[in-house]
């Protein structure tokens, strides 16, 4: 594991940094090194929150090696996207499957265009994956340090942070109001974690903390709000976690049906734009026709994923 300082007038500590942001290598063996290395970085990347994270550059790679990594339909190819070099004989992969990347977009594509009916997409900034570095904390939400003392720094990237472009004093740009995180194979869990971390960092002011999830084998899509909460420790002191407070979902249709949808989604309006709404102006509902339209841009990216395959 690789260490690199940061530093700023806000933060300073030690950046975990697992791979390094710009990139690594390694050398083609075969298949099975090829998806054990693949399976490897895809746990280093927790901390680098895996959307467009890092390229990776493998070399050696000859048509038939990979012909045999196509062949393999291993689970992985659904959760880095691979691009291959004939002439060079180098794979370029990075962990973003087709129904994450696509995921991200479409909800981003929904509440921009919620918020411009209302005419108001002119007070957001959407920031996309930037880097935020964020302090690693316990449960009882202290500061985890080094060896030597000084606390430990995780670059997280989102996919999508939203941050309302007139905010009142005390507050300032730094925090986003709105953070999306997108899984494809992440566990529920970990997601859980990445947006505690948001939640206790911002101290309150990332407002709405929203997740959204496909299944591996039935892409079932479900779109999620994450609050922080509190409980007694042990020891009486208190620990925090996050918990599911609001969750829909939609399943794919089945050969004698259209999807089964069910629950609701709602982003309250004040949090996002930290304001209460005005005449003409509402909480951002997710209708059903809403989330169909997203599942549908979903499931239709699976074709690309074949195509590439192929």
């Amino acid at each position: 594991m690789a260490y690199s300082p940061l530093s700023s007038s806000s933060t300073r500590g030690e950046l975990i940094d697992p791979w390094p942001i710009d990139g690594t290598q390694f050398g083609y063996v075969n298949v099975d090194a090829f998806f054990a290395q693949l399976r490897s970085l895809s746990t280093s990347f927790t901390d680098e929150q895996r959307t467009n994270g890092p390229w990776i550059l493998v070399t050696s790679v000859d048509e038939q090696a990979f012909k045999c990594i196509q062949d393999s339909h291993h689970e992985l190819l659904d959760q880095w996207s691979i691009l291959y070099n004939p002439v060079d004989y180098t794979i370029s992969t990075k962990m973003e499957s087709f129904f994450h990347g696509t995921l991200a977009m479409a909800i981003t594509r929904w509440l921009d265009g919620k918020l411009t009916t209302m005419g108001l997409n002119h007070e957001v900034v959407f920031t996309g994956t930037a880097n935020h570095a964020l302090f690693v904390l316990d449960r009882a939400g202290q500061k985890i340090n080094n060896d030597v003392g000084i606390p430990k720094i995780v670059r997280k990237r989102a996919d999508q942070t939203v941050h309302p472009f007139i905010v009142q004093a005390p507050r300032t740009m730094k925090w986003p109001s709105l953070v999306l995180e997108v899984s494809y194979s992440e566990s529920r869990a970990q997601i859980g974690e990445d947006l505690r971390l948001w939640l206790q960092n911002s101290e309150g002011e990332v407002k709405f903390a929203m997740a959204a999830f496909v299944t591996n084998q039935s892409k079932t899509i479900f779109i999620e709000e994450w609050k922080l909460r509190t409980r007694a420790g042990t020891q009486g002191q208190l620990r925090y976690t996050t918990e599911c407070t609001q969750t829909m979902s939609i399943e794919k249709p089945r050969s004698d049906g259209g999807p089964k949808i069910t629950g609701s989604f709602r982003i309250p309006f004040d949090h996002l734009l930290l304001r209460q709404p005005t005449a003409g102006e509402t909480d951002f509902d997710m209708s059903q026709a809403d989330l169909c339209q997203i599942a549908a841009q979903v499931w239709r990216s699976q074709s690309i994923g074949d195509a590439w395959r192929q």
